[in-house]
C-alpha cells in the first residue's frame, strides 16, 4: 500500500479513501463526493458511514462493515480505516481524522504526515 497525502484541509478521508481502493487522490474525490465538480470543488469535510460506503462498493464488498474498538491495530488482519481524534490545536479542540492501517506493513498511514499526535477511537476493517 502506498501512502497517499491530502491535498486539501479536510481531505483526510479521500486520502484514506484513495489508499484503501489503490487509487489516486483526484480519483477517490471523485469516488467519494460523485456530486461535487473536482477538481474545481475540492472535497470537504466527510462523515465515516458514507466514506466506508464508497470504499465498500469500489471494492465490490459485500459484508457488512462494523465501527469496532476492540482489538489492538497489530491484530488487524486486513485494510481498516481509522477513526481518531487530532490533539494539541490551540483552541484545545480535538479534530475527527481518518488514517489507514497497512496490514502488511503492520504501519499506519496517515495522510496528514503524523503532524499532530492522534488519539485513534475506532475502525473499520475491510476484507
Amino acid at each position: 500500500m502506498k501512502t497517499v497525502f491530502q491535498e486539501d484541509q479536510y481531505g483526510c478521508g479521500t486520502a484514506c479513501a484513495a489508499m484503501l481502493i489503490g487509487k489516486s487522490y483526484s480519483f477517490a474525490a471523485r469516488l467519494v463526493f460523485p456530486d461535487r465538480d473536482f477538481p474545481k470543488q475540492r472535497p470537504i469535510s466527510i462523515d465515516t458511514k458514507p466514506l466506508v460506503q464508497a470504499v465498500k462498493e469500489y471494492r465490490k464488498e459485500d459484508h457488512r462493515a462494523r465501527i469496532s474498538t476492540k482489538r489492538h491495530l497489530r491484530d488487524i488482519e486486513h485494510d481498516a480505516l481509522l477513526i481518531g481524534y487530532l490533539m494539541g490545536y490551540d483552541d484545545e479542540k480535538e479534530r475527527m481524522h481518518f488514517m489507514v492501517w497497512d496490514p502488511k506493513q503492520k504501519c499506519v498511514r496517515d495522510p496528514k504526515g503524523f503532524e499532530r499526535p492522534c488519539r485513534i477511537t475506532s475502525y473499520v476493517a475491510f476484507k
